[in-house]
């Protein structure tokens, strides 16, 4: 299991988790102030605002072996 890791996010689309062939899980959550919304692309591809999945501010999305990708994530 890897350590914790933080990433910022600003309005355009970055990678926020590189692609690892070998990840079991990845845990993502929105510690933002105000009303600040991540939407996340997956495999490359682009995140969209409002688009996908979206975080509202102390939202998580926890991606486990059951939908499970080891592409980048960018939000």
């Amino acid at each position: 299991m890897s350590a914790p890791a933080s990433a910022t996010v600003n309005t355009s689309s970055s990678t926020v988790v590189n692609a690892n062939s070998a990840r079991r899980s990845v845990v993502l959550r929105n510690v933002s102030t105000g009303n600040k919304v991540i939407s996340l692309g997956f495999n490359g591809d682009t995140a969209v605002l409002n688009s996908g999945i979206t975080l509202n501010v102390g939202d998580s999305f926890n991606m486990s072996t059951e939908d499970f990708s080891t592409g980048s994530i960018s939000a």
